[in-house]
Parts: structure tokens; C-alpha cells; sequence
């Protein structure tokens, strides 16, 4: 499934089917496993891994000018009972880190096609030279940020 036009220096950005994610997992593992090691990072590889192949949660891969694999994502979206749908962004990593506010731009279009309020995730302070319309504010993990979605373009 294409989530998106293609960003300016990645040629397709596409969701994984559930059914194939046990497949493509070992080859987007590499690009997501540095995250795992960080000291702040409560997420287990395996979990998240699982979320995906049940549905729970979205794995997101943008592919470079070769058809590589260059980042992905895992994204889940939550209800609240006090604020509404949102959308985390629960992992992420790769290479090409200029590309990722075009990767933002399409997680933010996925978010709001499913009704999604926000857009948040727990990262380090150097994720606001990317994110740079998202409030950030210290939290436990680090930075939380959260963008507040309007209506699509």
C-alpha cells in the first residue's frame, strides 16, 4: 500500500501488510535495532514486531532511488477516553536522517486519514532540528512531541 507522493529524496515511502512482516522484519531490524540498546527505550524489538504482525501497530519503510530500504517506522494508532484518537510514533531509525520531516509529513497524513488528533513521540533534543512544528516538552523518555493535526491540505 503507497501512503504517499514520494518525498523529494525518497522515492516511495509504503506500509507492510501485516501478513508480511515476519518477512520483512530481519531486513528493517538493523535500521531499528539502535533504538533498542538506548538506556531511556522501554520497547522490546519482539513486541513491536508482533504489534505489526497482528495489526496492532503500522510498519512504515521509505525506500531510496535504488528500491533500499532507507528508514522505517513502527506507528500505532490509540484511543482515549479523555482525548481522543491519537497516532505514536513508537520507533523509528535509518539513514538519510534529512529526509525524516518528509517522512513526518507522511505518518502526519496516515494520522489524520485515521482520525488522529496528534501525532507524538518520545525522542532526543536533536529530533527538534526535524520536527520542528511539534511542541516539544522534557518527559521521562527524553522529549516529548506532539503536533496537533488540523485539517488536511
Amino acid at each position: 500500500m503507497d501512503l504517499a507522493p514520494p518525498p523529494a529524496a525518497l522515492l516511495r515511502m509504503s506500509g507492510v501488510p501485516a501478513a508480511h512482516v515476519e518477512e520483512a522484519w530481519p531486513r528493517l531490524a538493523g535500521m531499528l535495532g539502535p533504538v533498542f540498546s538506548r538506556p531511556e527505550c522501554t520497547l522490546n524489538a519482539d513486541d513491536l514486531r508482533d504489534a505489526c504482525a497482528s495489526g496492532a501497530a503500522d510498519l512504515i519503510v521509505g525506500h531510496d532511488e535504488e528500491g533500499r530500504p532507507a528508514c522505517a517506522a513502527v506507528v500505532q494508532v490509540r484511543d482515549y477516553a479523555q482525548t481522543g484518537r491519537r497516532t505514536w510514533i513508537l520507533v523509528t531509525g535509518g539513514r538519510r536522517f534529512a529526509d525524516w520531516p518528509a517522512v513526518l509529513g507522511v505518518i502526519e497524513q496516515l494520522a489524520r486519514t485515521a482520525g488522529a488528533k496528534t501525532v507524538e513521540f518520545e525522542g532526543r533534543p536533536g529530533w527538534q532540528r526535524i520536527a520542528r512544528d511539534y511542541d516539544a516538552k522534557p518527559s521521562e523518555g527524553g522529549i516529548h512531541y506532539t503536533k496537533h493535526l488540523g485539517r488536511p491540505n
